[in-house]
């Protein structure tokens, strides 16, 4: 609903030029997203959670390693919320495209993104939150360099730049909460 909600704010917002019809739409927007949320999340997840390796022997490594996670979040969060929230003024003041394409654009980004959670435990058991990291991270480099490339004449292709976003995002995100939830105690997973 994220993806379809914002492709069609961009085209209310192109089509009326209105504030307040925008605003009208991304609240009826929202409360749809809020009821499907509500009627199709399960009340209650059974945790499953590994048995804790010990760390006796290496706690100070385990403490830099934690450490570097979380500061590579802050990085990585810093990068990106910039990317993203400047993409938009990008696409609309420098490459003279609509707020539909802007809307577009996260389509594109939550196509890959769904997959990649829905499968992200299975990609966890298979290469691990690391690999998940990097190959997240990998896709997030050609993206942005990628942006620097398009023109007026080439604008549409930020659509399929976008799915790069979407690669990023699901793994890294999906590695991340894996991880955090590793790292908490008991009951504040």
């Amino acid at each position: 609903s994220w993806g379809i909600s914002n492709c069609l704010m961009g085209f209310v917002a192109d089509a009326s030029g209105g504030f307040v019809e925008n605003l009208a739409f991304f609240a009826a927007c929202t409360a749809v997203s809020v009821t499907i949320l509500a009627l199709l999340i399960p009340s209650r997840r059974p945790v499953v959670r590994a048995a804790p390796k010990s760390t006796q022997s290496r706690p100070l490594l385990d403490k830099l390693s934690v450490v570097a996670f979380f500061a590579e979040l802050v990085v990585f969060g810093a990068a990106m919320g910039l990317t993203d929230r400047l993409l938009f003024v990008y696409v609309v003041e420098d490459l003279r495209g609509s707020y539909t394409l802007c809307g577009a654009t996260v389509l594109f980004t939550v196509t890959f993104e769904i997959p990649l959670f829905h499968f992200a435990d299975t990609l966890l058991a298979l290469i691990g939150h690391d690999w998940m990291f990097v190959l997240g991270l990998s896709a997030y480099v050609p993206r942005v360099f990628a942006y620097t490339l398009l023109t007026e004449r080439t604008k549409l292709c930020i659509l399929p730049i976008e799915f790069c976003h979407g690669i990023t995002f699901g793994l890294l995100f999906a590695a991340a909460v894996d991880r955090s939830a590793r790292l908490a105690p008991p009951g504040y997973e």
